[in-house]
């Protein structure tokens, strides 16, 4: 097994509805029902690189059809797992792991861009940062209201984000792992006629990847120091700087 080198996802995810990813350790007396999750240092608002790697995941289920019957993550078990495109991409058990490689799929935390905070920064909301959405539950019988407030990152913010995607030789010239960006590309567009974060369904959650290029950084680049890597504009560009076949 052989490290060939590194893919970097990375641009803009755009908000295209307000965006709620909870936080409910954060409840405070007289706050809102639904607060968001934001950095303890700036109070920023920022997405998780584990809410947007676990959608990326459930998508990708569902699009193969290896959804299991008691809800739990897809897991082969042995050589199955080889071949997998979810067990490549995402990891599997430690067991298996000596046979597949470790997961291809590194997603970091998402920040706001300096134009964002700054348009935060200019909002005139009950929160700094954010607005808060009032909901009501409608009892069928009695017809009484319970209001819920959900904290929510407005529409039109946008936040900086980075998929790095490991490429591997397992005795196969890295093959199968180049044939899997196809899937990454694949679950960012199932993401976007989806929905990322909580209440979905209610019109939350709406995104949109902006990306132009891919940054491929190779083993021998590694060790001459050059971790910037190359910019290029399609797959096939990246597979021929990995030397994939």
């Amino acid at each position: 097994m052989e490290l060939l080198g590194h893919v970097v996802f990375n641009g803009v995810l755009e908000c295209q509805t307000g965006l709620h990813i909870g936080d409910e350790g954060s409840l405070e007396i007289g706050g809102v029902d639904g607060p968001i999750v934001k950095s303890p240092t700036t109070g920023h608002p920022y997405i998780p690189g584990s809410s947007i790697k676990g959608k990326l995941r459930s998508l990708l289920e569902w699009d193969a059809g290896m959804i299991e019957d008691d809800g739990e993550p897809h897991v082969c078990e042995g050589e199955d797992a080889v071949t997998c495109p979810i067990c490549r991409i995402f990891g599997t058990t430690a067991e298996t792991e000596a046979l597949t490689g470790p997961s291809r799929l590194s997603v970091r935390d998402a920040f706001p861009t300096e134009e964002t905070i700054e348009r935060w920064r200019q909002l005139d909301t009950a929160l700094p940062y954010t607005e808060v959405k009032t909901e009501n539950t409608i009892n069928r019988v009695t017809t009484e209201a319970k209001p819920r407030s959900n904290e929510r990152v407005p529409r039109g913010s946008e936040f900086s984000y980075e998929l790095v995607y490991g490429v591997y030789d397992l005795d196969d010239g890295g093959r199968h792992d180049s044939d899997n960006l196809n899937a990454i590309e694949r679950a960012l567009f199932l993401l976007e006629g989806s929905s990322l974060g909580g209440n979905g369904s209610r019109g939350y959650g709406k995104v949109t990847f902006h990306h132009d290029e891919y940054v491929v950084r190779t083993t021998d680049g590694y060790r001459t120091g050059n971790q910037e890597g190359r910019s290029v504009d399609t797959l096939d560009e990246v597979r021929e700087i990995l030397e994939i076949k």
